[in-house]
């Protein structure tokens, strides 16, 4: 009941502040059509479900990238099909990430447990127009009624366990995932290496790398063990967080924020 009534608080926050945003320049205010009541569902269902996208944003960005750009979404089985044909200015293409996989696992994997998490309130998997296993086609077409079980049909107790169960296999390795991503969508590590031109990384500026990592629960490094500029895309591979940990330290959150591959977009959409 408590993740139901986030779920519903978050949709009524979001359409909230819908009716508040007004353009300074060109938007005009947009009105609350069933369209665009799809559009938040589909991103929280998203967000719920941690899809990765084609601009490499994080899960629990998507109700805000849908206000503030007023864009579709279209699910698609992977990073591969979601490249293959052009992606208009206006959509947002998003794919299951290994985290989104490990949830459908999850709850395969505990069917009978599921069955009879259902059956105390009278429903059942079929309830909800679904049958197990669910497959990739599910998490893709039947994106509303997989959103209906986790709200309407699974106890907290067991969602829980769902949840927590993909993230300890599979919620690392998905944010690993996106970061390389991100470092590695076109013209941002370019634009990295320009900012990191010229700067060194010095002796306090390791101690508030490694205090950092320290709260990631990552190994402390030494000045030896750092790349060296220019960062390749080797390095990036190799050492993601490494690299995420010295820009938090060398760049400024002005040009951290120019590096998010979101922004490449959402400056070109018109408010």
């Amino acid at each position: 009941m408590k993740m139901k009534l986030i779920f519903l608080t978050s949709i009524f926050f979001l359409l909230f502040l819908l009716i508040g945003c007004q353009n300074q320049n060109k938007r005009e205010e947009r009105s609350i059509t069933p369209e665009f009541t799809q559009q938040v569902l589909q991103a929280n269902y998203a967000s719920l479900m941690r899809f990765e996208n084609h601009l490499v944003f994080d899960g629990f960005d998507w109700g805000g990238i849908v206000i503030r750009g007023g864009i579709d979404t279209i699910f698609v089985e992977s990073e591969e099909a979601a490249f293959t044909f052009g992606i208009p200015l206006d959509v947002i293409i998003g794919w299951p990430s290994l985290y989104s996989l490990g949830v459908m696992e999850a709850i395969n994997t505990a069917e009978l447990t599921l069955k009879a998490d259902l059956d105390e309130r009278g429903l059942s998997i079929e309830s909800f127009g679904l049958s197990l296993p669910l497959t990739i086609d599910d998490l893709i077409y039947n994106w509303y009624e997989i959103s209906l079980l986790h709200f309407e049909g699974m106890s907290q107790d067991f969602r829980d366990r769902i949840f927590s169960q993909a993230e300890v296999i599979y919620g690392q390795e998905t944010c690993k995932n996106r970061t390389i991503r991100r470092w590695l969508f076109p013209g941002v590590l370019d634009n990295l290496n320009a900012f990191l031109e010229g700067r060194e990384m010095s002796e306090e500026d390791l101690i508030l790398l490694n205090d950092r990592r320290e709260r990631f629960n990552r190994i402390t490094v030494t000045i030896d063990e750092l790349p060296i500029f220019p960062i390749t895309e080797t390095d990036v591979r190799n050492n993601p967080w490494i690299i995420e940990d010295i820009i938090s330290v060398l760049l400024t959150n002005d040009e951290i924020r120019s590096l998010e591959p979101r922004n490449l977009i959402i400056e070109q959409l018109e408010y």
